[in-house]
């Protein structure tokens, strides 16, 4: 499997060959526009509309870092969320979360990153589709396990029948984390810390091996996978990055829609 650029209008994407469009749109945002920006500037909004023109509606989160995910219909065009397994736990805005999950044709899931890793879930068969948000917190609490759980309950989704897409993220080349967290994920995710770069750096963490991990630990073949190799930190022309720019980063969005709606 591999990524591949997608020149639109205004916006250059990402995108993989394990999902083709006409079972699931789909995109993985870049920094990089074609035109000058509006004024007050909208990428974000200005991209969805040009990834997934025909979505009948949009959902978002509030990320926080968290193992949240909600599932996703639409009533009278607007999203409707519902908390995990909780039918009752009902939102008509944008709830706190990390992850979206949906079998509604006709819903844009959006998640927003700046190092860390988006990841599209989609079954073919069933027609079932998730996005995940997962920094070094929703990795190391194994946030992708607790969506699979919550796709194979609600929708009955056979983990062999996943396909996962992994967009750009951080990679070990320039995440480098403190000692303590490096402890706690060598205890979670062995083989995941690369060794300081130089005397005065600290260990460095691949989180894009953990995922790798957590998805076969939940049953995702390897070849239904698709990582990204693109390094969101040393690539400031192509991506943001909270790393590099702190609090002047911009976001990134990741797009997962299925079509017929």
């Amino acid at each position: 499997m591999a990524f591949y650029p997608s020149y639109g209008n205004k916006f250059l994407a990402l995108k993989s060959t394990l999902f083709p469009d006409g079972e699931l749109v789909h995109g993985f945002g870049t920094r990089i526009r074609f035109d000058e920006p509006t004024d007050p500037p909208a990428p974000e909004r200005e991209c969805l509309q040009e990834l997934a023109p025909a979505a009948a509606g949009v959902a978002w989160l509030r990320q926080i870092h968290s193992t949240a995910a909600w599932r996703v219909t639409l009533a009278g065009g607007d999203p409707v969320y519902r908390a995990g397994d909780n039918d009752a736990a009902v939102a008509h805005e944008p709830p706190e979360g990390d992850a979206l999950l949906t079998a509604a044709p006709g819903i844009g899931l959006v998640v927003r990153t700046a190092d860390c890793f988006p990841l599209i879930l989609f079954d073919p068969h069933r027609r079932v589709a998730a996005v995940v948000h997962s920094g070094w917190r929703g990795t190391l609490a194994r946030i992708t396990s607790r969506v699979m759980d919550q796709l194979i309950r609600r929708f009955g989704v056979r983990p062999a029948d996943i396909h996962a897409a992994v967009g750009p993220g951080i990679q070990g080349c320039c995440y480098e984390v403190d000692h303590r967290l490096a402890d706690m994920y060598t205890s979670e995710f062995p083989d995941t810390i690369q060794p300081p770069a130089g005397p005065r750096s600290g260990p460095r963490l691949d989180l894009a091996a953990c995922l790798r991990r957590t998805l076969l630990d939940a049953g995702v073949p390897a070849r239904q996978q698709d990582f990204c190799p693109l390094c969101t930190a040393c690539n400031p022309l192509l991506f943001h990055s909270w790393r590099r720019d702190g609090r002047q980063a911009g976001r990134m969005i990741t797009l997962a829609f299925l079509p017929g709606g």
